[in-house]
């Protein structure tokens, strides 16, 4: 039994190519349990799961990351896990905001989201960059399963310089390329991680939605360590097997 615990665990915590700079298992407590971060928001925490709502443009949730040393161009990894994503407005060009990135030399710098887009007549994951989704090529993925019920998803996003993997669950939902014109933002240091919205000030670009955890690594991870992040429903199921069995041994001791 032990040993089938042991296994269990290393599996699960298999190296990562990527530098784990901040992670919050629950929110609880804003603070982050590895790096010194602390999230800052006049949102609801009940059991560990931070509710963004939004009553106006500005970002309701955000982290200063700008002592962590990021940038796009050196690459960064975001994962979260969340549920009961709702849109606030429309806009056919950017998506409401699962998470966004400012720079130093820019508020607006990047965004993950989901966006109901009337042009498409379709709801697809999305990106924008430096303001706008017409700055990502192609900037609409796959759309099931969308995050809108109560089920709790997990999105990934690597970014490397202006490469971009967008990860559902596990899986590849699509690339992107970030369509640089004038200035170069992702060589800059981030500087702020918004959820919810832009770290600016946008219209349309926002959303409300239960975060169960996040996690900030430092470098773009591979498509098996992004995997890695979600448990195997069979390895899920092996552990609470192994669990109970080992509940059971001590009874019958």
């Amino acid at each position: 039994m032990k040993k089938t615990i042991i296994a269990l665990m290393a599996a699960s915590t298999c190296a990562m190519g990527a530098d784990l700079v901040a992670e919050w298992g629950n929110f609880s407590n804003l603070t982050s349990t590895v790096g010194n971060y602390s999230l800052t928001t006049s949102c609801s925490v009940s059991d560990g799961v931070l509710s963004v709502t939004h009553s106006t443009n500005a970002a309701a949730a955000t982290i200063d990351l700008t002592s962590a040393g990021l940038t796009m161009d050196s690459g960064i990894t975001v994962s979260l896990t969340l549920s009961n994503l709702d849109i606030v407005g429309s806009n056919d060009n950017n998506p409401a905001a699962i998470f966004g990135l400012a720079t130093t030399g820019k508020d607006n710098a990047f965004i993950a989201g989901f966006d109901d887009n009337s042009t498409l007549n379709s709801s697809q994951y999305a990106l924008a960059y430096d303001g706008s989704g017409s700055k990502v090529s192609p900037n609409r993925m796959t759309a099931t399963p969308a995050p809108t019920g109560d089920t709790p998803v997990t999105i990934t996003l690597t970014i490397a310089d202006t490469a971009v993997n967008y990860y559902l669950n596990g899986n590849s939902i699509g690339s992107a390329t970030l369509n640089i014109s004038g200035n170069d933002w992702t060589a800059e240091t981030i500087t702020t991680l918004s959820l919810g919205s832009w770290p600016g000030s946008s219209a349309n670009s926002r959303s409300s939605a239960k975060f169960y955890n996040l996690a900030v690594y430092s470098g773009a991870m591979s498509a098996s360590e992004v995997a890695a992040l979600v448990p195997e429903p069979t390895t899920a199921t092996l552990s609470l097997l192994a669990l109970a069995g080992l509940a059971a041994r001590r009874r019958r001791k």
